[in-house]
């Protein structure tokens, strides 16, 4: 396990601290049972969550948004029935087809420099590969806890500091749905009160259902972006290792 916990995960962690300490040094909000190795089964709302910026985009350039509720649009990922994460940064990336219904499953892949740690988690049962190429049958919660680190909701949720400085871009295509595009930096309207760093900039989409869509930024320690795709996708499956 030494190889998951390596300089992706340092770089990850860096950019979330960085965030948290730009917003006052408020707390960060708990990973939601989403990043649990058992994701919540939960019946999926045929339409998800509305959370997320309500303003009809501006026809000429950036213009001033509501408060922004990125909690709420991370969160919002919970009422859908599949999807695929990528989550970048500097030193790497992880991977996951996330599978709510109608059994939850995670089938992850992380990639840090030379090494490829695959976790397979199905129910209550999960799979390591640590890089060898065969895999290792563990509990489900051993693996639960690291995974946990990668839930959009933990890695976002600080930015909620941010709520009034948010300019709204447009509307426009990513990762293949329409959605919402929200940009905030130091000269951001509200942004500089709420403690936003000099040089970073943050930029969200968030579909027009209300979920998250993507995460993009830079200047906070590691760059680093969250892409959520293929939504739904009946092509999205996670199976046990043979």
């Amino acid at each position: 396990m030494s190889s998951i916990r390596s300089a992706f995960v340092a770089a990850t962690l860096l950019s979330l601290v960085l965030v948290v300490a730009a917003c006052g040094g408020g707390s960060t909000p708990a990973p939601s049972s989403a990043a649990s190795a058992e994701p919540s089964s939960a019946g999926a709302s045929a339409e998800p969550s509305s959370a997320g910026a309500s303003a009809e985009p501006s026809s000429a350039g950036a213009s001033a948004a509501p408060s922004l509720d990125v909690t709420g649009a991370a969160e919002a990922l919970q009422n859908i029935d599949s999807y695929k994460m990528t989550i970048t940064s500097d030193a790497g990336s992880f991977e996951a087809v996330v599978i709510r219904q109608p059994e939850p499953a995670r089938e992850i892949t992380i990639t840090d420099g030379s090494t490829v740690t695959r976790i397979v988690i199905i129910g209550d049962q999960a799979w390591l590969d640590d890089g060898s190429g065969s895999y290792t049958e563990l509990p489900a919660a051993m693996v639960g806890a690291f995974t946990g680190m990668f839930d959009p909701l933990l890695l976002v949720g600080a930015a909620d500091a941010w709520s009034s400085g948010w300019a709204l871009v447009g509307t426009e295509d990513k990762n293949g749905v329409q959605a919402r595009h929200l940009h905030v930096d130091a000269t951001t309207l509200g942004a500089a009160a709420a403690g936003f760093p000099p040089g970073a900039t943050v930029d969200i989409w968030v579909a027009d259902a209300g979920y998250l869509v993507a995460w993009e930024t830079t200047g906070l320690g590691a760059d680093s972006s969250i892409q959520i795709s293929n939504v739904n996708d009946p092509a999205n499956k996670v199976e046990a290792p043979s």
